[in-house]
């Protein structure tokens, strides 16, 4: 009774002090109320003779001095005083200093450190393995992603460890890396790629065995930033540690534009390890690079060069030089037909891989062996070709008679050939199956017959469509031939344009030209009206040009013709025949061919970021050169259609880059002449 007598007097006290807390009153006058309130009515330790004042009393002591006679309401001084003891009673990590830290990889991201030591760096650990989920992979994901961007992409996994991985090594001044040779059962154990990748650019060896002449891997200094002065609000209040990269990004947001070369050499000096003047030197163009990807709007230069367009959107003028096809044996001046369907599709990917020569990077979750449409149309083309084309000693080169043009084999005559056996069939499949799945490093026997089981209905669907009978008979020309279709270009000058022929038969006097597809029908239209006006519109816009270039290149009276072999394909749109005298042939394919020429000579090679629909092109999701384009950036997706537009209500006005511009973008569209 008397404790809880004790307590109400307590709670009384605490009240009527509560009460006598002025509403509104001089900063000294409210600490005073603070002071008494928890001294007498909570009874916090308060100083005593020898002692330093506790800190929550320093800290009232601060606003005292700070504040003065300036009015503050009780919750104004509150808050002025929860901020001052917020952190109270937390002492720092390891002592007086920073103390040592073990952390995992992940939590160790953005800390800084006097020395840093990661251990385990072996493969299948740093970098992780990563796996695509079996339900959900990636290929399904990316369509999603429009929809729901957040779903995250396994693939990316590998970019986060190498970013993690950088990160670490800049974390301070000082890092050692190791890793174990073997596990508790003394297995052998591999070094992580990323460390291997480390050695071949700092040119380091191996350790030894015993550990001795172990290499140290002094892998960043921070750059002294003694030139950078950094403003408020990127300094922060208090000067804190900071990692080398995020001293140059605050430095690059306060110093701006005029600094990039400065900042950039530092990045380039320290970081990468390049000499003073090519660090400037290679800074120098990275900035150069940014004004013209990125101009600065709020100047005129920049508002200027952000109307023109520029080598990064593909527009870089003058004459490309052609690069042949693999294993193709071009004839003089002649430019390949899968060229210009091609730079149809996407100018830029012309360029990138044609021109340029660049090869997409090595996809690490493309280790899994896999059958994919690439290998199935091989497989295909290479079967029939055997079974009714050249045979595989001309393919080989064991067959030096064998003709390798059009011209060749109308020299040579026809042969009448008869429908294959299926023992023949399946011993071919077989054997094109290996030789193929070898090729592209496909080692599995299992694969290979799997390969074989899947492109035999191919190889039956297409010899069923020319010899529906078993004594039927056809005059074949040969196979894997080399047609060639001539043009007039803008300037009535006469251009070549080579095709390869997967077959050539003689029809009624008159050549044939087979091009075999295993994908989707170009259209699936029942009438044969339908599928031409299909045709005629995939031609206009550059898509489908090799059946008029095989039309074009027999003088007026033959057939080119796709001969679709899905075995799952209504009989009557598995052919789609394409006469010498058609106009597509005659009037439409010489000037779109005449075009795409144009454009490819004159360096009009811009990234197709939108269709006609203006959305993103469904090829760009899949495209191998991807990460050298501008894809996913709006900004400069504005850019290509403004320049577009300006072109269009310029009309002869226009710069001629512009305009082939224009004309290539808007090639194919039924509006346009």
């Amino acid at each position: 009774g008397e404790v809880l007598r004790q307590a109400v007097a307590a709670a009384r006290r605490l009240l009527d002090a509560l009460a006598a807390w002025p509403e509104r009153a001089s900063v000294l006058r409210q600490v005073e109320h603070v002071r008494a309130l928890c001294a007498e009515q909570l009874a916090w330790p308060s100083t005593r003779e020898g002692e330093r004042a506790p800190e929550w009393l320093d800290a009232l002591e601060g606003l005292a001095s700070a504040g003065g006679e300036l009015e503050v309401t009780r919750e104004e001084l509150m808050l002025l005083f929860a901020s001052e003891v917020e952190e109270l009673g937390a002492g720092a990590l390891g002592g007086s200093g920073g103390g040592v830290q073990l952390l995992d990889a992940a939590h160790a991201r953005g800390l800084t450190f006097e020395a840093l030591f990661v251990v385990g760096v072996n493969r299948d650990r740093f970098p992780r393995i990563v796996r695509e989920d079996a339900l959900l992979p990636d290929a399904a994901r990316a369509p999603l992603l429009a929809a729901l961007p957040d779903l995250p992409l396994k693939r990316r996994g590998f970019d986060e460890e190498r970013y993690l991985f950088a990160e670490l090594c800049d974390a301070a001044p000082r890092v050692t890396l190791s890793w174990q040779r073997a596990d508790d059962d003394g297995k052998a154990l591999s070094v992580s790629p990323l460390v291997e990748r480390l050695r071949l650019v700092r040119g380091i060896g191996q350790p030894g065995a015993d550990g001795e002449g172990a290499a140290e891997l002094a892998l960043v200094r921070v750059p002294r930033l003694r030139n950078v002065a950094l403003d408020a609000p990127f300094a922060g209040g208090r000067p804190r540690p900071r990692t080398a990269r995020d001293l140059l990004q605050l430095a690059g947001l306060a110093g701006g534009r005029g600094r990039l070369v400065d900042l950039f050499g530092l990045a380039f000096e320290h970081g990468v390890g390049l000499a003073r003047d090519g660090a400037i030197a290679l800074a120098s163009a990275r900035a150069q690079i940014v004004e013209e990807y990125d101009p600065d709007l709020r100047t005129r230069d920049g508002r200027r060069r952000r109307r023109l367009p520029g080598p990064y959107f593909g527009l870089i003028g003058g004459s490309a030089p052609e690069a042949p096809e693999e294993d193709v044996q071009e004839p003089s001046s002649a430019v390949y037909i899968t060229t210009l369907e091609q730079l149809a599709r996407c100018p830029w990917q012309t360029f990138l891989s044609r021109v340029m020569r660049l090869e997409p990077p090595p996809d690490p979750l493309a280790a899994l062996p896999t059958i994919d449409a690439l290998l199935l149309g091989t497989t295909v083309h290479r079967v029939l070709d055997d079974l009714v084309g050249s045979g595989p000693s001309a393919r080989n080169g064991a067959d030096a008679t064998a003709p390798r043009s059009l011209q060749e084999a109308q020299v040579r005559g026809s042969r009448a050939t008869r429908r294959p056996d299926d023992e023949a069939v399946v011993e071919r499949c077989r054997a094109v199956a290996r030789e193929v799945s070898l090729e592209a490093g496909l080692h599995l026997p299992g694969l290979h017959g799997a390969l074989a089981a899947i492109a035999e209905p191919y190889v039956q669907r297409a010899l069923e469509i020319d010899w529906p009978l078993r004594r039927s008979r056809v005059d074949v020309l040969g196979g894997e031939l080399e047609v060639v279709a001539v043009i007039c270009d803008a300037s009535g000058v006469e251009r070549r344009i080579a095709c390869k022929a997967d077959r050539v038969d003689m029809v009624r006097g008159s050549p044939r030209i087979t091009d075999y597809k295993t994908g989707r029908p170009l259209s699936r239209g029942k009438r044969s009206s339908t599928r031409h006006k299909h045709l005629r519109r995939a031609v206009a816009g550059g898509r489908a040009l090799q059946a008029a270039a095989y039309a074009a290149s027999t003088s007026g009276d033959g057939v080119g013709r796709y001969l679709y072999v899905r075995p799952d394909l209504d009989a009557r749109i598995s052919e789609l025949d394409l006469p010498a005298d058609d106009e597509i042939t005659r009037d439409l394919f010489p000037m779109v061919a005449a075009e795409l020429l144009a454009g490819f000579e004159e360096g009009a090679f811009f990234p197709r970021l939108e269709d006609e629909r203006g959305e993103e092109p469904r090829s760009c999701s899949y495209c191998q050169v991807a990460d050298a384009c501008l894809r996913g950036d709006s900004s400069a997706r504005r850019r290509l259609a403004e320049i577009v537009a300006r072109a269009g209500d310029a009309g002869l006005a226009a710069p001629p880059l512009e305009r082939r511009l224009r004309a290539l973008w808007r090639l194919g569209l039924e509006d346009d002449e």
